[in-house]
């Protein structure tokens, strides 16, 4: 289960980051940023991009697991409030569902926890914990929240 949230996630974030499986790289992750008017854009393509990769290599690999899933959940918040609102439901309709699905994922990793075979259950054991993961979402999605009030139309973007 964590392997197939985590490595998909590790996927799409390395077509942000490095431009790997027929990704854009930082300048497709910049236009995304652009395109949902979060500013300052360098910071949001980033934010977005890394949180992507790194919360899939935390998720894949069981370490800092509780911070992984809360920026997976995060990431999908962003990308339905963001690109999905007025959809309707199904993914071949440009709706959330794929999004709905990864987030639901990530929610029961965060709160199951990521298993015996993890770096956080050999090494990590006292931050395994739902409280733990409650409070990084909730951070997380602080973060996103401002993302969303510093939102401009793409055509007021002059700089980056």
């Amino acid at each position: 289960f964590r392997l197939t949230l985590g490595l998909t996630f590790v996927m799409h974030g390395s077509q942000w980051v490095f431009g790997w499986f027929g990704g854009q790289g930082l300048k497709g992750a910049e236009a995304s940023v652009v395109r949902i008017g979060f500013r300052p854009v360098w910071l949001w393509k980033w934010l977005a991009s890394l949180g992507q990769f790194l919360g899939g290599i935390m998720v894949t690999l069981g370490f800092f697991t509780v911070l992984g899933c809360a920026l997976i959940i995060t990431e999908m918040v962003v990308a339905i409030f963001s690109t999905k609102v007025g959809k309707w439901y199904w993914n071949r309709e440009g709706g959330y569902e794929f999004e709905l699905t990864l987030s639901g994922m990530a929610l029961g990793i965060g709160f199951a926890g990521p298993g015996p075979f993890s770096f956080d259950a050999a090494f990590l054991p006292q931050i395994v914990s739902p409280q733990l993961f409650l409070v990084a979402l909730v951070v997380s999605l602080a973060v996103a929240a401002m993302g969303f009030a510093s939102r401009q139309p793409a055509q007021q973007h002059a700089q980056h």
